[in-house]
């Protein structure tokens, strides 16, 4: 049998699995809510995460931001993967597994994926004016810290993501990225 054979014979076996068992739930990956950054004074709300999210996966070409994508090449690397999980897993449902707990498997895999991308992106590189502004934030928190914990100064305050490290300044962004599991006609 060749490759494509093969490879449609296994879609139609998967897409038989997934017709026969309970198509009643979905999963969703991504940043779920309106999480916010903490805003930059009293007057403000904050940046929603998700919009700062899409921002920075597609750029913004007026804003002179470019594009980091993450969340696609995540799923792109890691497709077969998911399907392998998902597949793997069917074999169980009924018996030993229900559908929302495959789907949490792949949900959560999605999740662990799209956070390494995060972590390792390296360019395109930070604007120098960025990294100034994160310079800034640093300062204006060092000053704040006493006032936070007694324990925590200057010179032990944990750096996170770096001055210079795209997407991971406080790790917000990294750490908004979550799951759920839906009943279809559930909102």
């Amino acid at each position: 049998m060749d490759f494509e054979a093969e490879k449609k014979s296994g879609w139609e076996k998967l897409e038989k699995l997934i017709a026969d068992a309970d198509q009643n739930y979905y999963a969703r990956v991504g940043i779920l809510g309106g999480k916010r950054y903490a805003p930059k004074n009293k007057e403000e709300k904050g940046e929603l995460v998700a919009k700062v999210a899409a921002i920075n996966e597609f750029g913004a070409p007026k804003k002179n931001i470019p594009p980091r994508p993450t969340v696609r090449p995540a799923i792109k690397k890691n497709k077969k993967k998911y399907l392998q999980i998902f597949e793997n897993m069917l074999a169980g449902l009924g018996e030993t597994t229900t559908m929302p707990e495959i789907l949490e498997t792949v949900a959560i895999s999605a999740v662990a994926d799209i956070q390494a991308e995060i972590a390792k992106i390296q360019s395109p590189a930070l604007r120098p004016s960025t990294i100034k502004a994160r310079a800034r934030e640093r300062v204006t928190a060092h000053h704040l810290i006493p006032l936070i914990d007694d324990k925590t100064t200057k010179e032990n305050l944990p750096e996170i993501g770096g001055l210079t490290k795209p997407l991971i300044n406080q790790a917000i962004l990294l750490n908004s990225y979550t799951y759920d599991i839906k009943k279809i006609g559930e909102s």
